[in-house]
């Protein structure tokens, strides 16, 4: 059983602990090989401080760099912020968030499954009225079939309070081609 904690290190009040409670949570618990469950995670986020009252961060958005904490339009670290790049920056990065992880071997099929609830508040100097709820989940499912070739099917689906609802179906076939 593994307990862990990340600050969120975007400034001054990072440095010096100063935008508690903000930062990411977690838990993993890996049950081992004789387990159907293999292991279980639970993580919960929050960066609706960003350095209190006094102080406002802003995570992720920067004078000096325009586009932040990004790479292609995507933001680096914490996948719930929502990036804009005609301004360029961050048009959400207050977020309180649930996620939850899990991995099973059943009758040979391997399982993961993703879930994240997350409350998506806009900026500090910018909120959202009203907030985003979304949830997004995901099941993944893979058997080998044989030495080489491995089948995969992945199902998600997205529910929002805003926006429209996503459902997706993927379907894969690895062969591992070796001499």
């Amino acid at each position: 059983l593994e307990w862990y904690y990340q600050a969120v290190f975007e400034g001054s009040s990072g440095k010096e602990s100063g935008n508690y409670p903000d930062g990411l949570y977690g838990m993993y618990w890996d049950l081992g090989e004789n387990s159907m469950l293999k292991g279980l995670l639970l993580e919960y986020i929050q960066t609706t401080w960003q350095g209190g009252v006094a102080v406002n961060d802003n995570y992720f958005n920067h004078g000096t760099y325009r586009s932040g904490w990004t790479y292609r339009n995507r933001s680096l670290g914490i996948p719930f912020f929502t990036y804009d790049a005609t301004l360029p920056g961050f048009t959400n990065n207050s977020i309180a968030a649930f996620h939850l992880g899990a991995h099973a071997i059943i009758s040979d099929v391997d399982y993961q499954l993703r879930a994240s609830y997350v409350k998506n508040q806009g900026t500090r100097s910018a909120p959202f009225n009203p907030e985003e709820n979304t949830l997004y989940t995901q099941v993944i499912m893979g058997k080998q079939l044989n030495e080489r070739l491995r089948l995969g099917v992945s199902l998600g689906a997205d529910f929002s309070n805003l926006n429209d609802s996503n459902v997706t179906l993927g379907l894969s076939l690895r062969y591992r081609y070796e001499e």
